[in-house]
């Protein structure tokens, strides 16, 4: 129903019912309904002129969306969840005002990373000793931090022994990998110089392997030590399909004899690899040592 202007009457105006049904039935019937559209009759959408509002405590916060109510002394809204308006530095989680300070509910102040940095007016240590809590650089230092996006390399450790009453002397190199290839592209080498003339140099490779699972599956493993990049020895590992019901793992000797080499640096290797990619290798090793006179 909608709002009409009420009638302005004037004596000897004659009232009828119609006249009464329009403006003041079917004027009541409006107000009954109006939607606060701002249009006329329909009241308006805006609050003007008010001082101040008083909250009745709800003590609790409101808990649906559009919800403006009091609790306790703090005046909460909801949205999606609660939002303290009134309240400073609120609990962990709940949307509201922050001062600006260190404590646990504060808030950092945005420069607060410079004033931690060198020359900062609460400046940390940066790159401390080990063990030291301080701010990290990125980077290969000792004390610096590693990039997240970092690799590590192969692992090895190579040594010599000084020479004993003999003269002989003990070169070892060590290397951990994992995965074979099926081509001689993985290697760990070793270079060893006679102490002396007349003296043979025996090399000795190591290798720990292991075979897929896959059933009905043969597997090989071929290893070769090489002398300058020269294959000089050779050895080949079959694991026949009885052996297939599982991974086995297997350690295999490559050895080769180098009689009467110069006195100068030599340089060894061992390779191995496989007839599957899902074979691995859990360590290499190779050995040189001198015997003679």
């Amino acid at each position: 129903m909608a709002w009409t202007t009420p009638k302005t009457w004037a004596d000897g105006d004659i009232v009828t019912g119609a006249l009464l049904n329009t403006h003041i039935r079917d004027n009541h019937d409006a107000v009954s309904t109006h939607g606060h559209s701002g249009a006329a009759g329909d009241g308006n959408d805006e609050l003007s002129g008010i001082d101040s509002i008083a909250f009745d405590d709800q003590s609790a916060s409101p808990n649906a969306a559009g919800e403006l109510q009091r609790n306790g002394a703090n005046l909460e809204w909801y949205g999606s969840s609660v939002v303290a308006i009134t309240q400073g530095d609120a609990a962990a989680g709940v949307a509201s005002p922050r001062t600006i300070g260190t404590g646990a509910l504060t808030a950092a102040p945005g420069n607060h990373a410079a004033i931690h940095n060198a020359g900062g007016s609460n400046a940390l240590a940066i790159d401390a000793a080990a063990g030291t809590g301080s701010l990290r650089t990125i980077g290969v230092g000792a004390t610096a931090g590693a990039a997240g996006n970092h690799t590590h390399t192969v692992s090895e450790i190579g040594y010599s022994l000084a020479t004993n009453s003999q003269g002989s002397q003990l070169s070892l190199t060590v290397r951990y990998r994992e995965g074979l290839t099926t081509s001689y592209s993985q290697q760990n080498t070793i270079t060893h110089t006679p102490g002396a003339t007349q003296r043979a140099i025996v090399v000795v490779g190591h290798v720990a392997w292991s075979s897929g699972s896959t059933l009905g599956v043969n597997y090989t493993m071929d290893g070769q030590i090489t002398k300058a990049g020269v294959q000089v020895a050779t050895v080949q590992v079959y694991l026949g399909d009885g052996d297939t019901t599982a991974a086995s793992v297997r350690g295999n000797l490559i050895e080769y004899f180098d009689a009467n080499p110069t006195v100068a640096a030599h340089t060894y290797a061992i390779k191995i690899k496989g007839s599957r990619t899902e074979m691995r290798t859990y360590g290499g090793s190779i050995i040189a040592f001198e015997v003679g006179a």
